[in-house]
């Protein structure tokens, strides 16, 4: 069905162009870097047709990121298991940090919206260093996890013999002669 929907809209080799993981890091880490910048963040959520479009540039960063690991096309895709781990620890796991860690350990509220915002609960500083906190370690448990089920069946693939399939036995095969207890022993 992706596949009909990618030529039907003639976004196939655009599909397959997000689909490398080089590609996919960097859109994703830019759009997660400028959708959390002081800019972008003051600019979007000032309107609410702002903040629908940050919603969707996250929606379309979450689907471009995970397009080389859990691709509907095949082809697409990865294939190489360590290689997909690998990208997931960079991609979804490190890069990420690093605007989580700023908004996280910055000394002063860094978005004038939500600093000039009525108070609900926390203080703006509270209350970006708690999104900061979720922001870095919300993702952990689901990163983590598909690293884990991409280890696991990989190792199954690697270690998985072939079952023993007992040859039929053939008449030939059969000794008569042979001196065993009972009528016929196969060899």
């Amino acid at each position: 069905m992706a596949e009909l929907v990618l030529d039907r809209l003639h976004l196939r080799a655009a599909w397959f162009a997000l689909s490398r993981p080089l590609v996919a890091v960097l859109i994703t880490n830019v759009l997660l870097i400028a959708t959390h910048s002081p800019f972008g963040v003051d600019f979007l959520r000032a309107t609410q047709l702002g903040s629908f479009t940050m919603d969707m540039i996250w929606l379309f960063s979450g689907l471009v990121l995970w397009a080389p690991i859990i691709n509907p096309v095949p082809e697409a895709g990865m294939t190489s298991d360590p290689g997909r781990i690998v990208y997931l620890f960079l991609a979804a796991a490190m890069v990420p940090m690093i605007p989580g860690a700023f908004i996280t350990f910055s000394p002063n509220p860094i978005y004038s919206t939500y600093e000039l915002a009525p108070r609900v609960g926390p203080i703006p500083l509270h209350d970006q260093q708690l999104a900061g906190a979720i922001m870095k370690l919300g993702s952990i448990p689901v990163v983590w996890t598909a690293m884990g089920v991409i280890w696991f069946r990989w190792y199954n693939k690697d270690n998985q013999r072939p079952a023993h399939r007992r040859a039929p036995v053939r008449r030939e095969d059969i000794d008569l002669d042979a001196d065993t207890t009972s009528e016929h022993a196969v060899r």
